[in-house]
């Protein structure tokens, strides 16, 4: 959880960015078309980080879980569903880019209804 709250934090403020990608997320070439994407839309612009309200995971085995964090913009109280899928990979849960531009972000409307417990 806190592996998945932490990267949240960090890529929604595009703090250090490039540096979150390559540290946090899963190698290979998914993570790499990310990357490349970044160097070249990125001007080193930061804001606000999204605040975590809840959470939920799925087991999908030893190695894999996916974490759905339930996220609001500052400012804003409309809640989104974002799914992070962490692996274990070279000893630390890191993020697996979707193979597409797509991470399957939501709106729910509360997070009872979403099955997911309060973020502390």
């Amino acid at each position: 959880m806190l592996s998945a709250g932490g990267f949240m934090t960090w890529f929604s403020s595009k703090q250090q960015l490039l540096d979150m990608v390559h540290d946090r997320m899963e190698a290979g070439p998914d993570r790499n078309r990310l990357a490349a994407k970044i160097s070249q839309t990125w001007g080193g612009e930061i804001g606000a980080p999204l605040q975590i309200r809840g959470y939920k995971a799925t087991l999908r085995s030893p190695d894999e879980v996916v974490v759905t964090l339930a996220v609001v913009q500052a400012g804003d109280s409309r809640l989104v569903s974002w799914p992070l899928t962490m692996v274990w990979s070279e000893g630390d849960w890191r993020v697996r880019v979707p193979n597409n531009e797509a991470w399957g972000e939501e709106a729910i409307t509360s997070l009872e209804a979403a099955g997911m417990s309060p973020w502390q």
